[in-house]
């Protein structure tokens, strides 16, 4: 990142002192938001608009990081704001002003575009004459507050969109400036005694006594400045060292890894960075004679390395050893070639009925079928109960009721609709080591089936089927849930991430682990007003912290474990996305074949237009989830 727009707030000079200290351009806009033609075109105001440029002027033009004035936000041209320019242009005659939606001006020095659609981005200007500015764009989520409420990881989903934008822009040289709204949460607290409710809104935040009023959470950093998922996704989306290739071969012996890189910088060298590997156990530092806006080679010596090093990790540092940029990269051994012994024959399960129950076992598993609904009552793993119920055919509506407002009222979570399931027929078959149960009904809105494989290891497979015979809907979510026993609330996964290297406790990590809650005593109890001592990612709801309760998107595997080792494990190919919660007395485990980023406004005009699952009448929903009862931790990480 390069380039900051401050936006319709004064700006603190001890703010752009540091800018102008390191370096970091500035557009610096008047205090101005949602003027309209009544008062920006009646001379009688003109005064109220001139006078807050000429102080902006007098204030700030001897920072030399303000490279560019804007004429207020959101705002309507009219006379009152020709006035302002041609105010602007004489004191300063060596920095350009801009104004937002400013294509209708041809006075103003750019093209500004608020909020452009990807399309936008990755096409010329509408005016060649002059540069584009896009002084607003790719908000992250915020209107839609029970979306980001239920579901945290819709934050996460939103590397995609700014991943995707940036490409773009920077694939446009006609386009001159970008700026996310916005770097921060806006939140204010607000004493119940002086508090407009006509003008803010808001509602009283029940932790301080105080009224919260603003827009929530637009920010790739909260209200404390504590790292949102959106901050690491843009810093790697603007990464001026840009590598793609995610797997590189093992050299032959005598031969260096060589890894292509392209560099982003516009004035930079590689050189100028320090740049340390480990590959396995053994570390070292490469050099990367790259120059600014070129492209070039990494070579790393691997001949140190232990012969089952499999992963590469790079990190680039400034001089001041902040972190550029970190990358991961899995090494392809091709390993001799060897026959594989045969895997044993799995346990034969045991199928019984008894009436109200169809039971399947084998060695130390135990599933149980309600005979009336052809569901799942209960499965067991050494007598520890796992699964408590379901499946559920779940749909998840998209949040149509947002408003771009601030806020008025305390969101509720948006969960999935499970309706009641009437069974219409089982069919109970057994082959060879496997068992299948199909049972086939309804629900108010679809008719179809489910078909249940289980065999003796513990695998256990769910096709499922069904016909929607509802009215056209927009939906986030389309999957099947699971209700898991109480105890089940550590979370595992591995999966298929936007990038290669993430920090610790971001919820998009590739693999990791998140307890439902934070333990008791292991943070530091804070005020009110005081900043938790913890990250964003352990903030927590009766429904789990936003780590456990967040999609995880594009799974290998993911499992819920208990105490004593016990798990239910879900396997996939990198294309199903799962998310658990706290509810009650159980754990509900959701595992999609379709999830999106959810319906804010902004978004799913700009960007997640391609992303909609739209499902009318007689349309078919279908797909497979695996999963298995498992005790042995090993067998999730060879997963």
């Amino acid at each position: 990142m390069n380039h900051v727009f401050t936006c319709h707030y004064p700006d603190p000079e001890e703010f752009l002192d540091i800018c102008d200290e390191i370096g970091l351009y500035v557009g610096s806009e008047v205090p101005f938001v949602w003027t309209d033609f009544r008062y920006s075109d009646d001379p009688k105001y003109m005064d109220y608009f001139v006078r807050p440029g000429a102080e902006m002027l007098e204030y700030l033009r001897n920072h030399p990081s303000i490279i560019f004035w804007q004429m207020g936000d959101e705002a309507t041209w009219g006379r009152n704001f020709d006035s302002m320019q041609r105010l602007i242009n004489t004191v300063d005659q060596n920095r350009p002003a801009n104004f937002a939606y400013s294509w209708t001006i041809n006075t103003v020095s750019f093209d500004a575009v608020h909020y452009p659609s990807l399309q936008e981005a990755g096409t010329l200007p509408p005016k060649r004459d002059k540069p584009t500015t896009y002084d607003q764009y790719c908000c992250p989520n915020c209107f839609n507050r029970r979306e980001l409420l239920t579901d945290p990881g819709i934050l996460d989903y939103w590397g995609k969109a700014i991943g995707e934008m940036w490409e773009a822009v920077n694939a446009t040289p006609e386009v001159a400036e970008a700026a996310i709204w916005a770097y921060c949460d806006e939140f204010f607290y607000v004493p119940v005694a002086a508090h407009d409710v006509t003008k803010y809104k808001g509602v009283v935040d029940m932790q301080t006594g105080l009224v919260t009023v603003g827009y929530g959470e637009w920010g790739l950093v909260d209200k404390w400045r504590r790292l949102k998922p959106g901050y690491w996704h843009t810093k790697k989306a603007y990464s001026p060292v840009h590598i793609e290739q995610r797997v590189f071969a093992w050299p032959p012996t005598g031969q260096h890894l060589r890894i292509p890189v392209e560099n982003r910088y516009d004035f930079t060298n590689l050189n100028e960075l320090r740049v340390e590997w480990r590959l396995g156990e053994v570390t070292g530092t490469a050099n990367a004679e790259v120059a600014p806006r070129t492209k070039g080679e990494i070579l790393i010596d691997p001949s140190g390395a232990a012969n089952g090093a499999n992963q590469l990790v790079l990190r680039f540092f400034d001089s001041a050893r902040n972190l550029v940029d970190a990358f991961t990269f899995a090494i392809d051994r091709q390993p001799p070639k060897q026959i594989k012994s045969a895997a044993p024959d799995p346990a034969v399960p045991v199928l019984q009925r008894n009436g109200d129950h169809i039971t399947v076992e084998a060695s130390n598993f135990r599933w149980i079928f309600d005979a009336h609904t052809g569901l799942i009552s209960a499965a067991q793993i050494d007598s520890s109960a796992v699964v408590v119920g379901g499946p559920s055919f779940a749909l998840t509506p998209l949040e149509y009721d947002q408003h771009v407002l601030g806020i008025t009222a305390v969101p509720v979570p948006l969960q999935p609709t499970i309706l009641p399931w009437t069974l219409d027929s089982t069919n109970v078959t057994q082959d060879g080591a496997t068992i299948q149960l199909e049972a086939t009904g309804h629900y108010p809105n679809a008719h179809g089936k489910y078909i249940f494989r289980l065999d003796g290891s513990g695998l256990t497979t769910i096709d499922y089927r069904f016909q929607y015979d509802g009215d056209e809907i927009s939906l986030r979510e389309v999957g099947l849930l699971l209700d898991v026993a109480k105890e089940y609330r550590l979370l595992e996964w591995t999966r298929d991430s936007r990038w290669t290297f993430y920090p610790e406790d971001h919820i998009g990590r590739p693999s990791g682990k998140a307890a439902a809650f934070r333990t008791d005593g292991e943070w530091p109890e804070h005020g009110v007003k005081e900043k938790p001592a913890w990250p964003w990612s352990l903030d927590a709801t009766d429904a789990g912290t936003n780590d456990f309760r967040s999609t995880k998107y594009n799974i290998f595997w993911a499992c819920l474990s208990n105490p004593t080792g016990h798990s239910l494990r879900v396997e996939s190919n990198g294309k199903q996305h799962t998310r658990a919660w706290v509810e009650g007395d159980r754990t509900r485990l959701l595992i999609n074949d379709h999830s999106n980023g959810g319906s804010e406004i902004v978004l799913v005009e700009t960007s997640y237009f391609n992303d909609r699952i739209l499902v009318r009448k007689g349309d078919i929903l279908s797909g497979t989830v695996r999963f298995r009862l498992t005790n042995l931790p090993s067998d999730r990480e060879s997963q």
